[in-house]
């Protein structure tokens, strides 16, 4: 099973909003810009190993934490979203 860029960028919008970040203050923390972050969660970029591993560290959740997200629809799908509620603690 392959991630989506799609769902994992919704992944990280939701658990960016759970935390109360805006993209910048994300941005600042994972070492991307803004935008980048905008596209990220528009599903209109990739990302790499690396920008995983940023983003996760970023948000406090295990990086596979959101591959696993990447993998599965979160709006609608309820084992999706019980492991967001458990990412984002």
């Amino acid at each position: 099973m392959s991630i989506s860029k799609t769902q994992l960028g919704q992944a990280v919008r939701q658990i960016r909003e759970l935390r109360g970040y805006s993209q910048s203050e994300l941005g600042r923390k994972s070492g991307l810009q803004s935008n980048t972050i905008a596209l990220i969660e528009r599903g209109e970029r990739g990302v790499s190993l690396d920008a995983v591993n940023n983003l996760a560290s970023a948000l406090a959740v295990p990086a596979g934490c959101l591959t696993m997200l990447g993998t599965t629809k979160i709006r609608g799908d309820s084992a999706a979203s019980a492991m967001v509620r458990v990412c984002k603690s």
